[in-house]
């Protein structure tokens, strides 16, 4: 009988990961986009108390070659392959930093969504976001969702301010709730 079981939950087809749309390139420093209409954070007091706004710290232009594959051989001869001393601590380290901040960069259009739609919620949109209850994305409190509409180049906003278990209800500029039309 135990082999019954084991039989019947073996897999049928080998596993394929959902795919989503991506290759949406972010830009360097959205916070500083002129195509960006920005949404309403929540109140000081509903967001977390210990969260600080970390300073401004863009990647350099070259890490972004080098993340196109462009100069990496470089980058390993002048970084990577120098034996790590005082002189040669700090520089690897920031390449570390960079090129870690450059592949989740590229890790997160992995749960870019097309043709997504939102609804109304109360006072916010609220987004369906396939494998939120398991953390895949982690969106918490206080975090920036951007929309595109279609046929549009200006991104949209929204501040995540309550997450459920497979929605995140976002709250917009206030022109866009008032303009939304559900399911478009």
């Amino acid at each position: 009988a135990a082999d019954a079981d084991v039989d019947a939950l073996r897999p049928t087809a080998p596993y394929q990961p959902a795919r989503r749309a991506g290759g949406v390139e972010l830009e360097a420093d959205m916070r500083g986009a002129t195509n960006v209409v920005r949404g309403e954070r929540p109140r000081a007091a509903e967001a977390s108390s210990d969260f600080r706004q970390p300073g401004k710290h863009p990647v350099p232009p070259h890490f972004t070659a080098y993340a196109r594959g462009e100069g990496l051989t470089r980058l390993e001869a002048e970084v990577f392959r120098k034996p790590l001393g005082l002189d040669t601590y700090r520089a690897r380290w920031q390449a570390l930093l960079w090129l870690e901040e450059l592949q989740m960069r590229a890790d997160i259009t992995a749960y870019d969504q097309e043709g997504a739609e939102l609804h109304h919620a109360g006072y916010f949109l609220a987004l369906k976001v396939p494998g939120l209850s398991e953390n895949r994305p982690s969106v918490a409190k206080g975090d920036s969702v951007h929309v595109l509409r279609a046929g549009e180049t200006r991104r949209f906003e929204g501040i995540a301010h309550r997450i459920e278990r497979e929605e995140v209800h976002l709250k917009f500029a206030p022109g866009v709730h008032q303009s939304y039309v559900d399911g478009e």
